[in-house]
């Protein structure tokens, strides 16, 4: 069973319908990306991958900061990439990551869909098109003499009731949130679950940081933020009253009409459709570090811990240790390879779908009143289904040049074997990599030295 496999086993309801085995057969070789490409092969200035600078921004959460990790592995530099400003980009808070990207302050930045669906009221210039992990970790936290979802399941309601009854706890009480609009989607379910309005509850409209102290100084009854705080307040005694997975395992069809659906989302990297146009190379080479980076956590755990979250630490001033990025790794942001990526998020026939998961956010942000009605469809928001189909599609092509350049070795002169030879593996070391689109171009001028 896959790794995307066993997170959708946490979400119940969806288990039956996603089933119990996520095909693996679209990424690199079983370790590809886990660990650097090592040497880089000899090749002919004229195939070598162009230099380039990359305009780049981090978010204060775990999985808006791995960047580093592919910076300290060196795998920008191995794809021709340097990101700016140096050494792993810029930090912008969510609130304004549309105005960012818009501006052109930066080519690339790390968010979300959800995130970005506010801005689709003036523009479809914002796309995601590479994804790393699963966001399933929005929670209502609250102190212990609270009672949960769980424990109220546990005593013998059923998940509605549970529901209802977690969420009416919010009635009256002062309730910290973040500005983020998928924080606020997730508690407006939250809320809806026990039919409560904003007005039922005292609103404080705080970054996490802040929203922590309220909740330490006594001075708030709930929560809900990123994932640093969950871990933050979870270390301190409070507990989860209510979480994106307890919403997730009451979904019904029409998923794309489920506010419960809107409560988990797809984290990546994200751009303009001017950007994508006018260097689509470049989009698919940091697509490629993307699912390297994301392989790499899945496979090394222990391994990314420590520099990803000293990154996230330097970004967001939390302090958070090794262990709780390893929690945050297996219940929160689960890491998803790129051979599962293709069964969890672009398979039309699943509910996890890409495109069914953004039209159940937009639908949300459009009953909360962030989004004008029937202003905004999915495809205005991603090209991520695109990217991916086109690395699937250059990974074919790779393994085709590939195989039909060992055959013709034995049969090429000695000059164009060697040549053939150098770029055959500087071809294998970026298929491991994730980097189809090099591996094919590589792969291909190989062939056509042995082809003659």
């Amino acid at each position: 069973m896959g790794r995307a496999a066993r997170i959708l086993t946490f979400i119940a309801a969806l288990v039956a319908l996603l089933g119990a085995t996520v095909a693996v057969g679209c990424g690199g070789d079983d370790d590809g990306g886990s660990s650097g490409g090592g040497s880089a092969a000899a090749v002919p200035e004229q195939y070598r991958i162009p230099e380039t600078t990359v305009k780049f921004g981090n978010a204060e959460f775990i999985d808006h900061t791995d960047a580093i990790l592919g910076v300290e592995k060196g795998w920008f530099e191995e794809v021709g990439i340097k990101l700016d400003p140096e050494p792993a980009g810029g930090l912008y808070t969510p609130a304004d990551h549309a105005s960012t990207l818009l501006s052109k302050k930066v080519d690339v930045l790390s968010s979300n869909y959800q995130i970005l669906l506010p801005a689709l009221n003036k523009t479809d210039e914002l796309k995601m098109f590479a994804y790393g992990d699963f966001f399933i970790g929005f929670a209502l936290m609250g102190d212990k003499k609270f009672k949960s979802f769980t424990e109220i399941k546990e005593a013998g309601k059923s998940d509605q009731e549970a529901l209802k009854e977690a969420a009416a706890q919010l009635e009256g009480a002062t309730l910290t949130w973040s500005p983020d609009p998928a924080v606020r989607n997730f508690g407006k379910t939250v809320m809806q679950g026990a039919g409560l309005s904003q007005s039922d509850i005292k609103l404080e409209s705080l970054n996490d940081a802040q929203g922590v102290q309220l909740m330490l100084a006594g001075r708030a009854d709930f929560q809900i933020g990123g994932a640093p705080t969950r871990i933050t307040l979870e270390k301190e005694g409070f507990k989860p009253i209510v979480t994106a997975a307890d919403l997730t395992g009451i979904v019904e069809p029409p998923y794309e009409s489920s506010a419960e659906l809107a409560a988990v989302s797809t984290n990546g990297w994200g751009t303009t459709q001017d950007f994508w146009e006018s260097d689509p190379d470049t989009v698919m080479r940091m697509a490629s570090v993307k699912w390297r980076i994301s392989q790499f956590i899945a496979d090394n755990p222990d391994e990314a811990a420590e520099p990803h979250v000293q990154q996230l630490n330097r970004a967001a001033g939390t302090d958070l240790t090794p262990e709780d990025a390893k929690i945050i790794y297996r219940s929160i942001d689960p890491y998803i390879p790129f051979g599962e990526q293709g069964d969890l998020w672009f398979n039309p026939d699943k509910p996890t779908y890409e495109l069914t998961m953004i039209q159940a956010a937009i639908n949300q942000a459009e009953a909360g009143g962030t989004l004008d009605k029937g202003q905004a469809e999915p495809e205005d928001i991603t090209i991520a289904h695109l990217v991916y189909a086109r690395a699937v599609e250059l990974k074919a092509e790779a393994d085709a040049a590939m195989k039909a350049t060992e055959d013709g070795l034995d049969g090429a002169s000695e000059e164009a074997r060697g040549t053939a030879e150098d770029l055959l593996a500087a071809a294998k070391q970026q298929y491991d990599a994730f980097n189809y689109l090099d591996a094919a171009r590589l792969a291909k001028a190989a062939q056509k030295e042995v082809s003659g």
